[in-house]
C-alpha cells in the first residue's frame, strides 16, 4: 500500500521490501565484514603470490599433519593455512588464475565499505568465468610445465579438462574450443 507524499511514491511500514543488504544494515557490521574481506583478499593473495615462489619448499611437506606438528617448517608467507589454502587452489584447482579469487574478497569488501556504487555480481561472474577459461587455457598451452607448481600454471582441473577436451574431439578441436572460449 503506497501514499502519497509531495507527488512521490513512498512504501507504507508494512510493506516487506527487503532488500539484498538488510542483514548489513548496521554500519559498525558493514565496516567490520567490509574490513575483514579485504584483509582476507590481501592474506590470500599474498599467499597465492608466495606459493609461486616457495612452492617447492611447500610441496615437501605433509600435508595431513600440517596443522598439528610444530615442527614443520612452511616457506609460505601465509603460514600453513596460506600454503594450504595454495597448494589447494594453484596446485589441485586452478594454477595461476587462483590470484584472481583474493579480487573477489576485495572487491566485496569494498562494496560493503561503499567504495564501489552498483552491483558487483556481473564483475565476479566474470572473474570466475575468467577463472576457469584461464586454467582451461593454461592447461592446454603448458601442460604440466615440468611440474612447475606442482600441477603446471594451469593447476589440475586446466590439465585435466584440456585432457579431456583433447581426447574426446581431438587436439586440433580442443585448440578450437579453447580460442573460442578466449573470445567468448
Amino acid at each position: 500500500m503506497a501514499r502519497k507524499d509531495k507527488g512521490t511514491d513512498v512504501e507504507d511500514s508494512d510493506s516487506k521490501d527487503v532488500s539484498n543488504d538488510s542483514l548489513f544494515k548496521d554500519e559498525r557490521i558493514r565496516f567490520t565484514v567490509g574490513l575483514f574481506l579485504i584483509l582476507l583478499g590481501v592474506y590470500i593473495f599474498l599467499s597465492f603470490l608466495s606459493f609461486l615462489f616457495t612452492w617447492k619448499v611447500d610441496q615437501s611437506i605433509e600435508w595431513v599433519s600440517i596443522f598439528s606438528s610444530t615442527e614443520q617448517k612452511i616457506g609460505n608467507w601465509g603460514g600453513k593455512l596460506g600454503a594450504s589454502l595454495s597448494n589447494q587452489f594453484i596446485n589441485h584447482w586452478f594454477g595461476i588464475t587462483a590470484l584472481a579469487f583474493p579480487l573477489i574478497f576485495m572487491v566485496l569488501g569494498l562494496k560493503l565499505l561503499k567504495f564501489i556504487r552498483g552491483r558487483v555480481t556481473k564483475f565476479i561472474f566474470k572473474v570466475l568465468l575468467g577463472i576457469l577459461v584461464g586454467s582451461l587455457t593454461l592447461g592446454f598451452l603448458f601442460k604440466e610445465l615440468g611440474g612447475y607448481l606442482g600441477s603446471g600454471l594451469g593447476g589440475a582441473h586446466g590439465l585435466f579438462v584440456s585432457e579431456w577436451l583433447s581426447t574426446v574431439i581431438g587436439k586440433v578441436g580442443a585448440a578450437f574450443l579453447v580460442l573460442i572460449a578466449l573470445i567468448a
